[in-house]
């Protein structure tokens, strides 16, 4: 198991010229085996190197102390990763730094000689005459970033902030640079320099079946215009028979020109998802199940997510362990049933999760009956073997209106349906243009088109449906018995 201590020191003097490259000379390891600044005063800034091919998946921890109130002037960089041994030259990396203007702990990136700021930690928190204080970082195996700050005295660890890195920085070497003025030229500090696995079970994760393959998961439903009020949501499934860990998948859009870009992880920590199961992603749960019905059991992941352009986008869910393409949707509003007033609020549905992704005639906008949407669970238009039926089912004492049950074997069906007295006559309107799923229930309470109460007898539903795909009509006829006291 791996596991690299780079200190505590020992042996005065000797570790620092085996372990480290760099401006060996300009540091010492005092009587308490602490590594120390002991440079000329003009000869900042000073660093020390060493190889590593460390990144992902890693927690670095780290003690120092500086005997004064840190500064522009006066601070020190901890590099994680460059693809350069000299940590004072052009490179590609990552550090910590301590210090500087606003006196805090925060993270940067850095390409040639340009820094990004990653995480901005607290102002001022390091405002003080001497400072001593452990830092830690951690980055799973998504490129996730958690920097904290412990003060001596203080018994845990303060996070200073979080960051998802936009792309992995090259990894060759670590190592830290202290910047100082002729005053401070020895008296900074080093101890317990460590890094190590953050996550073991992730390491020890090479089981192919605990990651996706190419169409283990499918894009299943996809809402990229909500209702007032509403939020964005993605719903996938797996139709394979593995268990699948979700920390291993991300998902993204693809840029104009179809590269990536930024991937959204689907959680930062091992998370099982189980075979022949619905998961929605969403900002917020709250604002999608307001509007639709979610199951009680929902399986959903909360997590910051690529915006969904309305008009239409690139999909894409990624495994990213391997970056491989798991499924890949390219949607466009256009493959919304023509008959809708409106296309807010209304999802897009996959017919057959076994049919083609980019199929525009796998895909359905999704029933009225479901208000639109079905997050979470079963599509209303989904593929079920189904052959065409109408049925009508009368109150009983458990329920006080009619059930009109239906089935068909293809998806889209726009609904009319009328009920006629025995002698033709038009009495009540039910629906009009309504957008049905493959399978159903529609209710009526057995009033006429003005809520009147209905002569007892025998009445007929006209039940039409509009195939909008193939163009094709298929009209049925029921009797239905209306019986008032």
């Amino acid at each position: 198991m791996f596991s690299q201590a780079i200190a505590p020191f020992s042996d005065q003097n000797k570790n620092i010229h085996q372990n480290w490259r760099g401006d060996t000379e300009k540091y010492t390891i005092n009587t308490d085996l602490q590594l120390q600044l002991n440079a000329m005063k003009d000869a900042s800034p000073a660093f020390l190197s060493t190889s590593t091919s460390r990144l992902l998946n890693t927690v670095w921890e780290f003690g120092t102390k500086m005997n004064f109130n840190p500064s522009s002037s006066n601070y020190l960089r901890m590099y994680v990763a460059s693809d350069n041994a000299d940590l004072t030259k052009e490179l590609q990396g990552l550090y910590i730094r301590v210090g500087y203007t606003n006196k805090h702990v925060s993270l940067h990136s850095q390409s040639g000689k340009t820094s990004k700021t990653l995480i901005n930690g607290t102002s001022k928190r390091l405002d003080m005459p001497n400072v001593s204080l452990r830092v830690k970082l951690t980055i799973d195996h998504t490129g996730f970033c958690s920097l904290y700050s412990k003060l001596e005295g203080e018994s845990i660890f303060f996070l200073e902030g979080t960051s998802q890195l936009d792309k992995e920085p090259p990894v060759a070497y670590l190592g830290l640079t202290s910047y100082f003025t002729a005053t401070r030229s020895q008296h900074f500090y080093f101890e317990n320099i460590v890094l190590d696995i953050l996550d073991k079970d992730m390491e020890n994760l090479q089981e192919p079946g605990l990651w996706a393959d190419s169409l283990d998961i499918v894009i299943n439903e996809i809402l990229p215009n909500p209702f007032l009020g509403g939020e964005e949501y993605v719903e996938l499934y797996n139709r394979s028979d593995k268990t699948i860990d979700l920390s291993s998948l991300s998902i993204l859009m693809r840029n104009a020109d179809m590269s990536f870009n930024k991937a959204y992880p689907l959680s930062h920590k091992k998370e099982p998802f189980l075979p022949d199961t619905y998961l929605l992603l969403t900002k917020s749960k709250e604002n999608v199940c307001q509007f639709y019905a979610c199951p009680s059991l929902l399986s959903c992941q909360e997590i910051a997510m690529p915006t969904l352009t309305n008009a239409g986008g690139n999909l894409v869910v990624i495994n990213n362990i391997n970056n491989t393409i798991i499924d890949e949707f390219a949607y466009n509003d256009k493959m919304h049933s023509a008959g809708l007033a409106s296309k807010k609020g209304v999802s897009l549905e996959r017919i057959d999760v076994e049919g083609a992704s980019n199929d525009w005639k796998n895909w359905q906008s999704a029933s009225a009956e479901n208000n639109y949407g079905t997050p979470g669970t079963a599509n209303s238009q989904r593929l079920a073997g189904l052959e065409d039926g109408v049925e009508i089912i009368v109150p009983t004492i458990a329920m006080d209106e009619y059930q009109i049950r239906y089935k068909f074997a293809s998806a889209g069906n726009m609904c009319r349906a009328i009920i006629f007295d025995s002698s033709g006559k038009v009495v009540r309107s039910l629906f009009n243009n309504q957008l049905l799923g493959t399978e159903g229930v529609l209710y009526w309470n057995g009033r006429g088109n003005s809520n009147q109460t209905l002569n007892s007898g025998v009445y007929i539903l006209y039940f039409e449906i509009n195939d909008q795909r193939s163009g094709k009509v298929k009209k049925f006829k029921l009797p239905v018995v209306v019986l008032n006291k």
